[in-house]
């Protein structure tokens, strides 16, 4: 590995084994601390006769 191609700033797609590693940190991790988050930005109030989203 060189450490010149790597940087903070450019994105890269994690290979597969990796994908898969990160799903099953991440699905632990919100099956255990299981949380709410709150709705930082309220959907605005539909208007009469307005299509809804």
């Amino acid at each position: 590995m060189s450490h010149e191609a790597y940087t903070l700033y450019q994105p890269w797609e994690l290979a597969e084994g990796n994908k898969r590693l990160l799903k099953q940190i991440l699905d632990a991790f919100l099956q255990r601390y299981q949380f709410e988050l709150l709705e930082i930005f309220p959907q605005p109030a539909a208007k009469k006769g307005a299509p809804a989203p």
